[in-house]
């Protein structure tokens, strides 16, 4: 496990806006490179690839010690697996949040999306021979 300091777990408000402006930058990438055809493609595997690196961020933990027990934390930016374990009784109560998939996933496939569609404007614009919609045979 990668140990990260309770501090990483970023908060859902920077998710939320470095996720919207990575959103935005995938739609005006595609729309400026006229690849709207393949942005239905890109959406589900953003989604598929969010999964993915959510459940791979269980990775970093991060964990700190409370007055009656001690909390861990997996994943990041959010967690998606907690566990508590109690100094002074037995209980333990660990588990999935759902919460935290949801926001990884709402995090991660904006990021996602906005890297294919830079790797599809830069496979577009290098493939030799393509012509540009419109132009016109010599």
């Amino acid at each position: 496990m990668i140990d990260i300091a309770p501090g990483r777990l970023l908060p859902l408000a920077t998710l939320l806006s470095l996720a919207f402006a990575a959103g935005i930058g995938a739609a005006i990438i595609l729309a400026a490179w006229h690849l709207r055809d393949r942005a239905g493609r890109l959406a589900i595997a953003a989604a598929v690839g969010a999964l993915v690196l959510t459940a791979a961020s269980v990775v970093f933990r991060s964990s700190r010690e409370a007055g009656t027990g001690h909390h861990t934390a997996f994943g990041w930016p959010r967690a998606v697996y907690t566990r508590w374990v109690s100094w002074e009784t037995s209980e333990r109560i660990q588990g999935v949040r759902l919460r935290g998939v949801t926001e990884n996933a709402m995090f991660y496939a904006p990021m996602i999306a906005l890297a294919g569609s830079l790797g599809l404007a830069a496979r577009r614009s290098s493939v030799p021979g393509r012509r540009e919609r419109g132009a016109a045979d010599p």
